[in-house]
């Protein structure tokens, strides 16, 4: 499942998915060509703060419509998204964490919920996700590097 910032990389560069897929051994299943409808919200969001243009926004569609968005109105990933976010403040009932509190941007809760869930691998280049590894995701993470 791509991370927002994955797909804005994606979006800049179509041999993105490419180089993705070569380096980290990808093959086109849900995990890899998924994004939660969180990131299409803020993919979207970023289209009108970035005043993209028509055909930059027609390219943005035509990218989603070939992925999966996975939704988050489901029962499991609401809970999922309550244990992150309490596990992350040091709060949980029942899990505990080796590190300090962590806050997390409700939208990245949202989306480690979603592939949690989904057990999708989570493809980001955001740090934020780190505590969450082994945890409740695969997070996998891309380096600027793997796009040159």
């Amino acid at each position: 499942m791509y991370d927002t910032n994955i797909l804005l990389q994606i979006l800049r560069d179509e041999q993105s998915i490419t180089k993705l897929e070569k380096f980290f051994d990808l093959s086109e299943t849900e995990e890899s060509v998924s994004i939660s409808l969180v990131t299409l919200a803020e993919i979207r969001s970023l289209s009108i703060q970035f005043r993209w243009g028509a055909i930059r926004r027609a390219k943005m569609n035509e990218a989603i419509r070939r992925l999966t968005t996975l939704d988050i109105n489901v029962p499991e990933i609401i809970d999922r998204y309550v244990e992150i976010d309490c596990y992350s403040k040091g709060k949980h009932l029942t899990r505990a964490g080796n590190f300090s509190a962590i806050k997390m941007g409700k939208n990245d809760l949202w989306i480690a919920a979603t592939a949690s869930v989904y057990e999708c691998k989570l493809l980001t280049m955001d740090l934020d996700f780190g505590h969450l590894r082994d945890e409740f995701v695969d997070v996998v993470y891309i380096t600027p590097d793997t796009f040159r």
